[in-house]
C-alpha cells in the first residue's frame, strides 16, 4: 500500500480523519504519530483490515491519494509584470542570446 514512512490519513469508523506519519511497520503492525498528538498510536492489521489498540476498525490512505483538492493558481501567478520584464531584459544586455 506504499505506507512505509510515508504520510496518510487515518478515517474511523465515526467518520473522523486524523493526518499521521508511519514511524515503523511490521508485517501487521504499525506504528503511526498522528498530528497534534505526543504519543504514537499503532494499528494492527487483522484479515486485512486495520484496527485500533482498542479494537476500532480503521481506513488507512496514503495521503498522496486522499483527492484533496490542489490549490488553483491563475494565470496572472506566472506572468512577470511589464516593468520588471522589461528591467532584466537590460540586465541581459543587447548581445543577449535570451533576448527576443
Amino acid at each position: 500500500m506504499g505506507l512505509d514512512r510515508g504520510y496518510m490519513i487515518i478515517q474511523y469508523a465515526n467518520g473522523k480523519t486524523m493526518e499521521g506519519v508511519a514511524l515503523s511497520r511490521q508485517d501487521n503492525t504499525m506504528r503511526v504519530a498522528l498530528r497534534g498528538h505526543h504519543d504514537a498510536i499503532e494499528l494492527f492489521q487483522v484479515n486485512g483490515c486495520w484496527i485500533t489498540e482498542d479494537w476500532e476498525p480503521v481506513r488507512i490512505q496514503p495521503e498522496w491519494d486522499s483527492h484533496r483538492p490542489l490549490a488553483c493558481l491563475s494565470e496572472a501567478e506566472f506572468v512577470c509584470p511589464r516593468e520588471l520584464a522589461s528591467r532584466l531584459m537590460h540586465l541581459l544586455g543587447p548581445e543577449s542570446p535570451y533576448r527576443a
